[in-house]
């Protein structure tokens, strides 16, 4: 557990030459992402029903048309949860015009603070309230939990001091809903300018004719 985040062992990175690797993804960006392109067929991610930081519906199902970018972050974290909020900023400047076709969404971890207030007051503290396809979505406690169940993600909390430890994955959905790859973020999103970037580059991707759309960023 680095940072309250529950850390699996990386898989080793794909090579170069490997037909798993999305079309604008190259080896070190799949080995600094942690990526893992599931097989076809592609299932449909999870839906869920929450609401978003400013009070708004959030789901998947809604979100159908556009490249997804999900997460799992606890609105109480200033540590490793920022680089999250700093890679979001990064990879939106990045993404450019296509920026209109992603959304990051984060599923809030933090079943102890559940209220709308709770997330809109961390997006803001984080740089991300300027963002417009940050959605930071949250709920009551149990369907919190429903939520990280149906997507596999680990979360624990110490009551007694108000410690939430989850999972730090990144699901990639394509707009049809489904889930193409999964990341990680964490200690090696600490490299911002070069995270964002190949995270802005798999979401690209994930579009139609994405490979061909032009990524900014190192």
């Amino acid at each position: 557990v680095v940072g309250g985040l529950s850390q699996p062992t990386p898989a080793a990175p794909p090579s170069a030459a490997s037909p798993t690797l999305e079309p604008g993804i190259d080896a070190a960006a799949a080995d600094l992402l942690q990526l893992d392109v599931l097989p076809a067929p592609a299932q449909a991610a999870p839906d869920f029903s929450l609401t978003d930081q400013h009070g708004r519906p959030a789901s998947v199902s809604a979100l159908r048309g556009k490249a997804v970018v999900l997460s799992f972050n606890d609105d109480r974290c200033q540590d490793l949860c920022t680089l999250l909020a700093q890679d979001v900023v990064a990879a939106d400047h990045d993404l450019g015009a296509a920026a209109a076709d992603v959304v990051f969404l984060s599923v809030n971890a933090n079943p102890l603070h559940p209220a709308v207030a709770d997330v809109a007051a961390w997006t803001d503290s984080h740089g991300l309230g300027g963002v417009d396809n940050w959605v930071f979505a949250t709920g009551t406690a149990d369907r919190l939990a429903q939520v990280a169940n149906s997507y596999h993600v680990p979360v624990s909390v110490d009551r007694s001091t108000g410690e939430v430890t989850h999972g730090a994955e990144l699901f990639f959905l394509d707009p049809t809903g489904a889930e193409v790859a999964l990341g990680e973020f964490g200690a090696g999103s600490a490299s911002t300018a070069l995270f964002a970037h190949d995270m802005a580059r798999m979401a690209a991707d994930l579009l139609p004719s994405g490979s061909a759309l032009p990524v900014g960023g190192p």
